[in-house]
């Protein structure tokens, strides 16, 4: 089933599976496309940021830089990423970081 038929609690779930499943950073884009498929309206985009938001927020996750990825991969990510994790501010992300909805 498509990412936007599935109810929320389920959503959450697969993204972060999704997301802790790679071994790379996994780009907005890339998320949207396999959450959201080819009916990505305004509401898909917003549920699957808010989901984002909640699993970053809740530190299930980690973002930077337009990528997510999972905690237990932080020091593999700064190196991809080219980032200063250090100073990077992976408590929130910002609808702008992934994408205006």
């Amino acid at each position: 089933r498509l990412f936007n038929e599935m109810p929320k609690s389920i959503r959450r779930a697969q993204v972060v599976d999704y997301i802790k499943g790679n071994m790379e950073p996994v780009r907005y884009d890339v998320l949207r496309s396999k959450f959201c498929g080819t009916r990505c309206t305004d509401e898909t985009k917003k549920a699957l940021h808010d989901a984002l938001t909640a699993e970053v927020n809740a530190g299930h996750i980690l973002h930077y830089n337009d990528h997510f990825y999972a905690p237990n991969m932080a020091r593999n990510m700064r190196d991809a990423l080219n980032a200063d994790y250090e100073a990077s501010d992976d408590s929130d992300i910002s609808i702008s970081s992934c994408e205006s909805v």
